[in-house]
């Protein structure tokens, strides 16, 4: 019995595993799945790298520019352009009545002007990432720029329209210069077109036609009118002053 167990074993030996060694300077091919994991951690590692670097080190981006321009300037004209132009303070008192002087106007342009700079500032510092102008940017900007146009358009002639309507349909010689300081004539053309410059943009954001945007508009239109109209005897809506 032995001997038959030995004849098998011998006839039919075991086959040792045998490695096959690799050419010469060449290296074995890791898996791929090692590879994968060892590609997301160099990733990760270069990203959190690159995300310190970027806050360590302040960058100028062409918003944050605008933004300090925007600041700088305004503030340099408020303190020294202006007092040094107008003839008149902010508000001044003539014969015991208030009046707006000439540094009102644009006291309060450049002081938009330095508020939308801080505001800017301060997005770009909230945001991840820098604000870019693209193609869509450029159009909307566009669509406002004809919005004001289209805004100013009517500010300027609805009033004298409607007064030249008024006067043929009352066989009337009166025009709108004689009226323009008078109600409701002196209102028609801030209102229309001071709401038609608030109401439209944000229709324009929300792509749609919307009861609360012409309201908004309306309301704002008529708060302008009761901050300068109201308190002042002597000062006239635009474009009164023009026509």
């Amino acid at each position: 019995m032995r001997m038959i167990v030995f004849a098998r074993l011998k006839s039919n030996p075991p086959t040792p595993s045998v490695r096959i060694a690799e050419p010469f300077g060449q290296v074995p091919e890791p898996h791929p799945r090692r590879l994968e994991r060892r590609g997301q951690r160099m990733s990760r590692r270069s990203g959190a790298r690159t995300e310190k670097e970027n806050r360590d080190l302040p960058r100028l981006t062409p918003d944050r520019v605008i933004g300090l321009l925007a600041i700088v300037l305004g503030i340099v004209a408020i303190l020294w352009w202006v007092p040094a132009d107008a003839g008149s303070p902010l508000i001044e008192r003539v014969r015991g009545r208030l009046r707006i002087g000439d540094a009102m106007a644009p006291t309060v342009a450049l002081a938009i002007l330095v508020l939308g700079g801080v505001v800017l500032l301060l997005e770009t510092r909230l945001a991840k990432h820098s604000i870019r102008l693209s193609p869509r940017s450029l159009i909307f900007l566009v669509h406002c720029l004809i919005v004001i146009a289209v805004a100013f358009a009517l500010m300027r002639w609805i009033g004298p329209i409607a007064v030249a309507g008024w006067a043929a349909a009352t066989d009337s010689t009166a025009t709108y210069r004689d009226l323009r300081d008078t109600v409701p004539w002196k209102y028609l053309g801030f209102l229309v077109g001071g709401t038609f410059l608030v109401a439209t943009p944000i229709v324009l954001c929300e792509r749609r036609f919307s009861l609360r945007a012409v309201l908004i508009g309306l309301f704002s239109a008529a708060a302008m009118m009761a901050v300068y109209d109201l308190p002042f005897d002597d000062l006239l809506l635009p474009p009164n002053g023009d026509v």
